[in-house]
């Protein structure tokens, strides 16, 4: 086919979200009627263009394939001639490419390749996927053996292109459904593999979505019936034989939500390993959990591979087969490298609020205090020690307002960004909010403590009172007498805390699940008033020293003659 069609054509595709743009079905259509009698069926449909509807139906009844009701019912008969008359140069065998070029690539194919390689799935084996949007997986496997039995879902308009695909290809065994599986779906599978899309950042995908689950032009993404991942999880591996496996890869922020489905996963025991990769085409960091129901019972260990550190972005194909080789040593060989794989019990995962995050087990974080002065984390040690979760002593006050048009809240100040330590009030312009910024509900009070609401590691603690005070973060103000909030606060700017406030950034982990140290309320008050006392000493001793190296510039800058230049 003509490549600058393709191209022509594959600019034109973005539109298909709006479901105005047909070309590419008529191109899809017209592909699958005269792909069997090339010669023939090219001449009599550029005859009788308007039998093309009719001739696919019949086609497509007679192979036995459901394609979605997104196939046109009627047609531009001009371009059908067109097609023809550029199609009649082309060969069938280059049939399933031209449909494959005018898709855009979802750049997954460095993890659909890593997940077939962890797999190794064999010929006689069934496997299902969950959602097989732009059917990295299910080509994958085909591209390995053609007769491979597959069984797939997929609810967005991408449906049609990988059915007629796999189609083309002659695929013997594969069966794919335009729908989202459910508790009724076709059971008893081998394998369940599925690569979820990061939806969030996959523009084209969404659209395909859409243009699935609305009639209208613009419907609020947001609202859309989307599964969660651990729905997905859950059904896919209930689909599986009793000794079936599971491989699901997908972004690492739908890793750590609190979900019930997850803690069952975990409580059940089965899940094998989990493995977090850093860039890797199509994701910004992604995580890959395997599953397998005949795993030992009572073994009660999760494998944690944290590979976060590999970059997959420009690299050569030796270097890209050196990493994939440690990953599957690792799984294969129980082959052990360090900082880069631990076996985690059960119970400390529960104790750590059932996070699967690799690196929250496998490094001790390191946190640079001062020039030349580090301290490494150690959190394991976190779960010898009394504890309780932050949300039991204080309220989290997370709410929020939006702002709008037209400063209807302009008596307020509010503060976009806060410090370590002691609150600091700055001048920050709040008369010209932009519409629907959001900010807390809760004015700021004295002995208030201030999270930021981006990386969430920026804490303050609020010395004075304040006037109609709005924030953009999290406040979070102490209930529980047997603690203190200065000693609270400065309990949260302790490297320990720290690690546990960086899960909130990284892993959707909520603040009140944050532990404090439980010691008695004497313990806390002294130990403040000593730091204080310690601090107070420091900050004259520095006053002091940045005074005598002033002085010793403003000396310097006299012998050299030039002491009238500064003031």
């Amino acid at each position: 086919m003509d490549k600058n069609i393709i191209r022509y054509e594959q600019e034109k595709f973005l539109k298909i979200g709006e479901i105005d743009n047909k070309e590419i079905y008529h191109i899809m259509m017209v592909l699958f009627v005269t792909h069997d009698n090339r010669k023939d069926s090219i001449k009599f449909l550029k005859s009788h263009p308007g039998e093309l509807v009719s001739l696919f139906k019949d086609k497509a009844e007679q192979q036995k394939l459901n394609f979605s009701d997104n196939i046109p019912k009627t047609i531009d008969l001009e371009m059908i001639r067109n097609l023809c008359d550029i199609l009649a140069k082309q060969g069938p065998d280059e049939d399933a490419e031209t449909i494959l070029a005018l898709c855009l690539n979802s750049d997954n194919d460095l993890m659909a390749e890593l997940v077939m390689d962890i797999a190794n799935v064999q010929e006689d084996e069934t496997v299902l996927d969950v959602e097989f949007g732009y059917g990295d997986i299910l080509l994958h496997l085909l591209d390995i053996n053609i007769h491979q039995s597959i069984t797939g879902y997929d609810v967005t308009t991408l449906f049609d292109v990988i059915l007629l695909v796999t189609y083309l290809k002659h695929a013997s065994n594969v069966n794919l459904l335009h729908k989202k599986i459910s508790s009724k779906s076709d059971t008893n599978f081998d394998w369940v593999i599925s690569i979820s899309p990061d939806i969030r950042f996959d523009q084209f995908f969404r659209k395909m979505y859409i243009a699935d689950n609305s009639n209208e032009r613009i419907q609020e993404f947001e609202n859309l019936p989307w599964m969660n991942i651990y729905d997905y999880i859950k059904l896919g591996i209930s689909k599986t034989k009793p000794d079936g496996r599971g491989i699901f890869a997908f972004d690492i922020f739908d890793l750590q939500g609190d979900n019930p489905l997850k803690r069952e996963l975990i409580e059940n025991d089965w899940i094998t390993d989990v493995i977090q990769l850093g860039w890797i085409a199509g994701f910004v960091g992604a995580v890959i959990l395997i599953l397998d129901k005949a795993k030992k019972k009572n073994l009660k260990k999760v494998r944690m591979i944290d590979a976060s550190e590999m970059t997959w972005g420009n690299k050569n194909n030796s270097e890209i087969t050196a990493m994939k080789k440690r990953i599957l040593d690792t799984l294969n060989k129980n082959n052990s490298y360090a900082d880069f794989v631990r076996t985690v019990d059960i119970d400390e995962i529960v104790n750590s609020g059932y996070d699967l995050l690799p690196e929250a087990y496998v490094k001790d974080r390191v946190y640079k205090q001062f020039e030349q002065f580090d301290i490494k984390v150690h959190r394991s040690e976190f779960y010898n020690i009394k504890t309780i979760e932050l949300g039991e002593i204080a309220d989290i006050l997370g709410g929020h307002i939006y702002t709008t048009q037209g400063n209807s809240k302009s008596k307020y100040r509010i503060i976009m960004g806060n410090n370590d330590g002691d609150f600091v009030l700055n001048d920050f312009d709040w008369l010209n909010m932009w519409k629907n910024y959001p900010v807390s509900n809760n004015m700021i009070q004295k002995y208030d403590i201030l999270i930021d609401g981006v990386t969430h590691e920026k804490v303050s603690y609020v010395t004075k009172s304040y006037v109609n005070l709005l924030f953009t973060g999290t406040i979070i103000r102490l209930k529980d007498s047997k603690f203190d909030s200065r000693w609270l606060a400065q309990y949260l700017l302790t490297p320990l805390a720290k690690t546990e406030l960086k899960r909130v950034y990284q892993a959707d982990f909520p603040i009140s699940k944050v532990r404090v140290p439980v010691i008695p309320l004497a313990s806390q008050i002294a130990g403040v008033r000593s730091y204080n006392q310690d601090m107070a000493v420091i900050n004259d001793t520095r006053k002091k020293i940045t005074e005598n190296l002033n002085d010793a510039k403003s000396e310097l800058y006299r012998e050299m003659g030039l002491n009238k230049f500064f003031k």
